[in-house]
């Protein structure tokens, strides 16, 4: 995959199954003597059926239009660059911590590739793979071996998007799995604590995901058995009204009782069931192949379905866990214009653009190295 090593100015680019989102991050003023971050232009534009399936582009016309549209009807004004960090979707991806013999620079390259070759589910030359040096953990003093996080994607998946994004006129300088960019658009690194694991659980519209954060890096990532999309369709059959009116009733009535005469709550909560068994299974599945880790002791809640009123406390009771919607806003100056209540499904987009805009330091910036 490319990496992003150069002066262009870059946005984030989130494309999903059913929307594609865009942001744009910009330099504008000193805070106690340090550059501040604006977020300057953002949009979202929905997708129609059919134009993407899971890890694939299968309308490429329909999509390089949709690509164009997103940044010539961003708010409040057009993106101009053409540069982009893209995400891949998080299905058909994989990561994985490995050591590595302590070796010099020029040597890690080819060490990564040796030992990263045991571990990866595809044939190599069927994959392309990404890298990152992790710091030594907490305690650990020197060792001959050091730490290293893997992203692997399948070669055709790449090509795939990368060719419909050269049709719509783009230039792509890095291509990201989605793990990455939200742990960095919730700013996990600097959140996380030495004696915690923190959990993400990311809930959109045709997919979710549970990201497990621990000891400085992301230790698992698995998909969940929810989606967005299902839940407004149960609610509005349920109550037999529109996608739309579902749709508004989940996010403004929810799980709360004293809303829509509870008639919302007990079908949300019967929606919710299996997710919540699916983060215990993951939770549990951590702590019994990672002896060393921690326990999740904090979920942060993203993606659009984290908009449902009182989701998080509903599942803060049910998991025993603190769990709070995370901040993908944090040390960014937000415009007035910005819808707020849309803040959990630009978290992806905005872990983008934090990399396009070289935000964070490199050791906590989550820059990958191709290989």
């Amino acid at each position: 995959m490319p990496s992003l090593e150069s002066s262009y100015h870059a946005f984030g680019l989130d494309i999903g199954d059913r929307s594609i989102k865009a942001v744009d991050l910009q330099y504008n003023r000193l805070v106690f003597g340090k550059p501040r971050l604006e977020l300057s232009t953002w949009n979202e534009v929905r997708v129609p059926d059919g134009v993407f399936s899971p890890g694939r582009v299968e309308q490429a016309e329909t999509a390089a239009k949709l690509l164009r549209a997103v940044v010539r009807t961003a708010t409040p004004k057009a993106i101009k660059t053409r540069s982009a960090v893209v995400s891949l979707p998080e299905t058909t991806t994989f990561i994985k911590t490995i050591e590595i013999p302590k070796v010099e620079s020029e040597r890690i390259g080819d060490e990564v590739i040796r030992e990263a070759a045991a571990h990866i589910p595809l044939a190599f030359e069927e994959a392309t793979l990404d890298w990152q040096l992790l710091p030594p953990l907490p305690g650990v003093t020197a060792a001959e071996r050091q730490r290293v996080i893997v992203a692997v994607a399948p070669r055709e998946l790449v090509e795939n998007f990368s060719t419909a994004l050269e049709a719509a006129g783009f230039t792509i300088l890095a291509v990201e799995i989605e793990a990455i960019a939200i742990v960095r658009g919730l700013l996990i690194e600097i959140l996380s604590q030495n004696d915690e694991a923190i959990a993400v659980l990311d809930l959109g519209a045709s997919r979710s995901n549970v990201i497990i954060y621990d000891q400085g890096t992301i230790q698992l990532t698995t998909s969940l058995s929810f989606s967005g999309d299902v839940a407004t369709a149960q609610i509005a059959e349920w109550l037999k009204v529109s996608l739309v009116e579902a749709e508004k009733a989940k996010v403004s009535c929810g799980l709360d009782p004293a809303r829509c005469g509870n008639r919302i709550r007990p079908v949300v909560a019967g929606i919710l069931r299996d997710l919540i068994e699916d983060v215990r299974a993951a939770t549990l599945a951590y702590r019994r192949g990672n002896p060393g880790g921690h326990r999740v002791r904090r979920i942060l809640l993203a993606g659009g379905s984290a908009n449902t009123l009182k989701i998080d406390s509903y599942l803060a009771q049910k998991l025993l866990t603190r769990v709070s919607r995370g901040n993908p806003l944090g040390g960014l100056t937000i415009p007035d214009k910005f819808p707020r209540e849309r803040t959990a499904s630009f978290t992806t987009a905005l872990g983008l653009a934090r990399r396009a805009a070289r935000f964070l330091p490199m050791e906590a910036s989550g820059h990958m190295n191709s290989v």
